[in-house]
């Protein structure tokens, strides 16, 4: 029966090197296809509970299947908290890593650039800037009206800003913003129109 115990050896091979990891404050060596060998256990499982003939069958393959996902997800999540701190610090050896564990160092690598290369980009100051000086005319038609519905904050043409209209509100509006109102069917009922000069 070679294939069932290549299959526990793998199994007493995954708990070996969990005990390990778990233990060592370092990260340790492993088969560069370690997970691809797990990968295909499980595979190898799934095959077999299809093939299975008793409920007790497949609920032990069941359990041995969910045993070794926790295992091998708790070695790759160790080693990638190790891998942070070891990054943080700036002491790690890459050569120690698995390949797709290389690649999380050199995107945050990359990441780490890219914030600092933004970092040192002047920060956008509104004292540098001039604001024109500008008027309201004051000699925009007007109309009073009320709402018969909460309007949203708007700026009129007057560049006044208009906000917290809620229904039945009487409101003194600019003409145009009445009349563009009034097209898009905004229920306001207009009292009366006035020139306001001053």
């Amino acid at each position: 029966m070679p294939r069932e115990q290549s299959f526990f050896d793998f199994l007493e091979k995954v708990v070996y090197v969990w005990k390990n990891e778990i233990k060592s404050p370092d990260i340790q060596k492993i088969d560069y296809n370690f997970y691809s060998q797990a990968l295909e256990t499980i595979e190898r499982l799934e095959e077999e509970k299809k093939n299975a003939t008793s409920n007790i069958h497949i609920d032990v393959i069941d359990a041995i299947s969910w045993i070794l996902r926790y295992i091998v997800e708790d070695i790759r999540n160790t080693r990638i908290m190790k891998i942070l701190y070891k990054w943080l610090c700036r002491n790690i050896e890459p050569q120690d890593l698995l390949r797709e564990e290389r690649e999380i160092i050199i995107a945050m690598d990359t990441a780490l650039k890219s914030i600092i290369s933004k970092a040192r980009e002047p920060e956008f100051i509104l004292d540098r800037y001039h604001i024109e000086e500008f008027e309201i005319d004051k000699k925009t038609e007007r109309v009073l009206c009320i709402s018969k519905v909460d309007l949203e904050d708007f700026v009129g043409i007057d560049l006044l800003f208009y906000r917290g209209i809620k229904k039945g509100s009487i409101i003194l509006i600019p003409k145009e913003n009445f009349e563009l109102f009034r097209e898009k069917k905004v229920k306001l009922n207009e009292v009366r129109a006035t020139n306001k000069t001053d």
